[in-house]
C-alpha cells in the first residue's frame, strides 16, 4: 500500500497517531501543535537538520526504514548535545512521494520514536505531506538551566583540542561500501563488514556527555562532528579566530578505519579528516580541565594557537589538513569520494 492508496487523513489516524501517543494533557499527533513541560528558569535550545534523499547507506541497501528514522533523529539531537543542552523533544517534517510505501513510513516513524525515547527527545509530532522528491528533516529542542552555553566561539590560545571518542569509522565505512558497490573492494569478514555498516548507519549523539561538559568551566568551545574532523576544525578555527597545532598520532582512531585504510590502500588520515558523521564532540579544554576531561573520556590531540592556521604534525612532518570534508552545494558524496588527494 502506498500513501496515495491511504490518503493524508487516514495516514494520520491509522499510522501516525498510534505511533505518537499523547504526551501532555491529551495533546498529541492530530492536534495543531505539541505541548511540552519546560523547566523553570531554563533557556530553550533548538536545532533542525535534514538527511539527503540520496543517502548512500539507503542507496547501497544498508539502511532499513527503521534505521533511517533513528538516523534522522540522531542528527538534530546531536546539535542539542553540542550546545551542552539536555534534550526535550523532536518534531519530524516528512515530504514524501505519492508512491512511498505505507509500511516503510510506519517503520521509519517507529525507528524515530524509539530513538527519541532513548535520547530523551521524544518525537512529539511534526508534519507529513506530499513532495516531488523525498525530503526528511527533524527539529530537536532542549534546555539549559545554568548561565553557560557551549558554543564554537569560545576557544582561546593555550586550550587543548580534544574529542569525545574514536574517529574515522563513518568515513571508512563510506569509502568501503562505495568501493564494494563499484566492485573494487576486497572481501572483508562478515564481522568487520557489519561493524562498518553500524558505523555508517548508527551514529549516536553524545547526550550522555553534554551535561558533564557544561557543568564546569573547563570546557570552553564545543561542536559535533558531522562533516568530518577537518571541516569541523576549520569551522571551529573560524568561529573562535584561532588555529590548531595537532599531533596526528594522538587522534583516537576507530580500529575499523585502520582496516579499511589497509584494505583499500587509502591514506588513513584522509579517512579520519575527510567526510565523516561520527557525531563525537570536538571540544577545547582549559589547562586546568585535563583531569575532568580525562574522567569524561575526552581525549586531547593538540593545542589551540594564536596563529589562525591548522598544522598537522605527522611522523615528524608538518602538513595541512588532509582530505576533504563534506559541504552542501559542493557536489554529491560520490564526487567527494572520487576527489581523494
Amino acid at each position: 500500500m502506498t500513501l496515495r492508496d491511504l490518503g493524508e487523513k487516514r495516514l494520520v489516524r491509522e499510522v501516525l497517531k498510534p505511533l505518537l501517543p499523547a504526551v501532555v494533557d491529551g495533546v498529541g499527533a492530530g492536534d495543531d501543535a505539541a505541548v511540552v513541560p519546560f523547566p523553570a528558569g531554563a533557556r530553550l535550545v533548538a536545532s533542525s537538520d535534514k538527511i539527503p534523499e540520496d543517502l548512500l547507506a539507503v542507496e547501497f541497501g544498508l539502511m532499513s526504514p527503521t534505521e533511517q528514522g533513528r538516523y534522522l533523529v540522531a542528527v538534530s539531537v546531536s546539535d542539542i548535545a553540542a550546545m551542552g543542552a539536555s534534550p526535550l523533544g523532536t518534531l519530524l517534517t516528512l515530504a514524501l512521494t505519492d508512491d512511498y510505501l505505507v509500511e516503510d513510513l510506519r517503520e521509519l516513524v517507529a525507528g524515530a520514536v524509539a530513538a527519541g525515547r532513548e535520547w530523551g527527545a521524544p518525537v512529539l509530532g511534526g508534519d507529513t505531506g506530499s513532495g516531488s522528491a523525498v525530503c526528511m528533516s527533524s527539529s530537536s529542542f532542549g534546555y539549559i538551566t545554568g548561565d553557560r552555553t557551549l558554543t564554537r566561539s569560545d576557544a582561546v590560545p593555550g586550550d587543548l583540542i580534544a574529542v569525545s571518542g574514536p574517529l574515522g569509522g563513518f568515513g571508512a565505512a563510506l569509502a568501503y561500501f562505495a568501493a564494494r558497490i563499484d566492485g573494487t573492494a576486497p572481501k572483508l569478514s562478515p564481522e568487520v563488514s557489519e561493524g562498518l555498516r553500524r558505523c555508517l548507519v548508527y551514529p549516536t549523539p553524545r547526550v550522555d556527555l553534554a551535561p558533564r561538559l557544561i557543568s564546569g568551566d573547563w570546557c570552553h568551545a564545543c561542536m559535533d562532528i558531522t562533516d568530518g574532523l577537518g571541516q569541523s576544525l576549520r569551522e571551529l578555527s573560524e568561529a573562535s579566530d584561532i588555529g590548531f597545532q595537532i599531533s596526528a598520532e594522538s587522534i583516537p582512531i576507530n580500529p575499523l578505519a585502520l582496516t579499511v585504510s589497509d584494505a583499500l590502500n587509502l591514506d588513513l588520515y584522509e579517512l579520519v579528516f575527510g567526510i565523516g558523521l561520527d557525531l563525537e564532540l570536538l571540544v577545547t579544554i582549559g589547562s586546568d580541565g585535563v583531569d575532568d576531561a580525562r574522567d569524561c573520556g575526552v581525549m586531547a590531540f593538540g593545542e589551540v594557537q594564536v596563529e589562525k592556521k591548522i598544522v598537522i604534525e605527522r611522523n615528524g612532518t608538518k602538513t595541512g589538513v588532509p582530505g576533504r570534508g563534506w559541504e552542501h552545494f559542493g557536489g554529491n558524496v560520490r564526487e567527494y569520494l572520487s576527489h581523494r588527494r
